[in-house]
């Protein structure tokens, strides 16, 4: 992927996210930038924590994907649909010390 002409993206953390949340903010950005004509090339993270820095992919297929993702949730949100669906991410949730669902 991409050694042209275009734009690197590179999120610096300085909270404890997964790496698969940052993927999906900087595929949507991607995805925004390409829409008004300004190809993105490259995507990574460097967390503050540890010093490391992860590649993250911003191709056509993960960018579908982010979009989809994201259009579930908008239409989610839409809807008043907001089924409780427990995972990973309680730990970092605002509310994990009051939710009876969490992990």
């Amino acid at each position: 992927m991409g050694q042209g002409p275009g734009i690197s993206i590179c999120f610096i953390q300085d909270s404890v996210v997964s790496k698969d949340e940052v993927a999906m903010q900087v595929q949507l950005y991607s995805m925004g930038l390409k829409m008004v004509g300004e190809p993105v090339i490259k995507g990574s993270v460097t967390f503050l924590e540890d010093a490391s820095t992860n590649k993250l992919e911003v191709g056509d297929a993960e960018l579908q994907t982010a979009g989809a993702t994201a259009g579930n949730y908008i239409d989610g949100i839409m809807n008043r649909d907001f089924t409780v669906c427990p995972g990973k991410f309680c730990g970092q949730c605002n509310y994990k010390f009051i939710c009876r669902y969490r992990k």
